[in-house]
């Protein structure tokens, strides 16, 4: 038999193949939230850019029409349930005025109609009412999202979150004075998949949750009083209350 000299060896032993393959594992892992992180802030960055296209659009058609028009905001229509909103379906209505009344009288003499084609934010990314709020050192109106059941191509009975604009192009809170001040409002997005559970909002488990608690992926708008429409670029500008 050939003896082999002390010091040499062919091949790994079983130890070293085992420490390799769970390097390549962490590794792989690494890589795939690397890819998946990516991939949620690409779709976000869309998400935004298409909602604020939408909100532009509600403000546009308010200035064109020279009556109140809105954004409003429902759940996706194939999920039927009624506990989880899921708010991902936009569409832009424009208040039908009946004759003689004024531009900025919005009441239930009127309805509203819907204008232009509705639209989906991409897969996995919703709407989110809890984290979209008024600044709270502003002063003004409580109310800045309007809450309405209206009926909806293809839909009756729907509830919706709405996002107002007068005549003239401004944010106004829901059926507010003309003469009443309406808070910058933060309108945010997050990424995350239907369920309950910690972080959970609205009927979203947040996908990743960050180490605040709060959704590890988001972003959104700040539309002000008179209706310019900024975007959100850091966590502190969505999350700070």
């Amino acid at each position: 038999m050939k003896i082999l000299s002390k010091g040499k060896r062919s091949g790994f032993t079983l130890v070293e193949l085992l420490v390799v393959m769970a390097i390549m594992a962490v590794l792989m892992g690494l890589g795939g939230a690397m890819i998946n992180g990516v991939g949620k802030g690409r779709s976000m960055d869309s998400a935004v850019g298409q909602f604020r296209q939408m909100l532009e659009e509600a403000q546009r058609t308010a200035q064109r029409c020279g009556t109140y028009s809105r954004l409003v905001i429902a759940k996706d229509e194939k999920n039927r349930s009624d506990r989880s909103p899921h708010l991902r379906w936009m569409a832009v209505q424009t208040f039908q005025r009946k004759p003689g009344q004024e531009p900025t009288e919005v009441n239930p003499k009127g309805s509203w109609k819907t204008t232009g084609t509705p639209k989906l934010l991409p897969q996995g990314i919703y709407f989110s009412p809890k984290h979209s709020r008024a600044l709270e050192w502003s002063h003004g109106s409580k109310d800045v999202m309007g809450r309405d059941t209206v009926s909806l191509p293809g839909r009756a009975g729907m509830e919706v979150y709405c996002i107002e604009f007068d005549d003239k192009g401004r944010f106004v809170a829901p059926n507010a004075d003309p003469l009443t001040a309406t808070r910058p409002c933060r309108m945010v997005l997050v990424a995350g998949r239907p369920g309950t559970g910690k972080g959970a909002a609205d009927g979203i488990l947040p996908v990743p949750l960050g180490k605040d608690g709060k959704p590890g992926v988001a972003a959104g708008v700040l539309v002000w009083p008179h209706g310019k429409i900024e975007a959100l670029r850091t966590r502190e500008q969505i999350f700070d209350n």
